[in-house]
């Protein structure tokens, strides 16, 4: 063997072990294989981040940047021993070398990145609800002792509430809601039997809806809500 490496009896897989199974004592892992190995694990990133709708896109379009900065530096840094080692021929090789080195673990970065920001996006990805009555169902398994549909009598008209709780009227919003005339009489009137006594808390919960995808109050109805201190709760 001519290369100057394999001549010495204290090296190990041409010193670098860790790509090198050395079965023999002259054997390391091919380019190929490491660009393979790099280009699969940003494979994987890509398929993550497509199964969270895209919302790990930022983290992977990061870890790819550092992925091409990985693989230029390890370039230059093969190169420059390659050129100490072999003058210009082992510049060459050095860059190749190294280049392949620094995609195959810049790629596994990407790759890993993407992978655990869209483990992250999926276990955060709040439940979603079908309809409004879906919602309710929810509140009657948060707050199991209560009453559903409990009605209450105000100057603007009965009250029914989704969920009386411990002295709690809990209503139930899924989807954006904003505030229209409908939403504006419910708000008066847990208002008014608050200021009154009839209750001694009210709760607002909005929930996503898996129709529209959204959910939320408007800041209009936030406003309002908070003037009458009902408290507003985002699932």
């Amino acid at each position: 063997n001519e290369d100057p490496l394999s001549l010495n009896l204290y090296t190990y897989c041409e010193n670098n072990p860790i790509f090198g199974i050395d079965p023999s004592g002259h054997f390391k892992l091919p380019n190929w294989a490491k660009v393979a190995i790099g280009v699969v694990a940003i494979g994987i990133g890509v398929a993550a981040t497509v199964a969270t709708g895209g919302a790990a896109a930022p983290a992977l379009i990061g870890a790819a940047k550092v992925a091409i900065a990985s693989t230029v530096t390890s370039a230059a840094v093969g190169g420059a021993i390659g050129y100490v080692n072999g003058g210009k021929e082992g510049l060459k090789q050095g860059l190749i070398d190294g280049a392949a080195d620094g995609f195959m673990w810049g790629g596994i970065t990407a790759g890993a990145s993407g992978v655990g920001k869209a483990v992250n996006t999926l276990k955060n990805k709040p439940k979603t609800y079908a309809n409004g009555a879906a919602g309710e169902k929810q509140l009657a398994k948060m707050y199991k002792k209560g009453e559903s549909q409990k009605r209450f009598s105000t100057s603007y008209g009965d009250r029914i509430v989704d969920r009386y709780s411990k002295g709690i009227a809990h209503e139930s919003k899924v989807g954006y809601r904003s505030l229209d005339k409908f939403t504006r009489k419910q708000v008066l009137k847990d208002g008014e039997l608050l200021r009154k006594g009839k209750i001694q808390g009210a709760e607002w919960h909005f929930f996503t809806s898996s129709v529209t995808g959204k959910g939320g109050a408007s800041k209009p109805l936030q406003n309002l809500l908070r003037r009458n201190g009902i408290k507003y709760t985002r699932h």
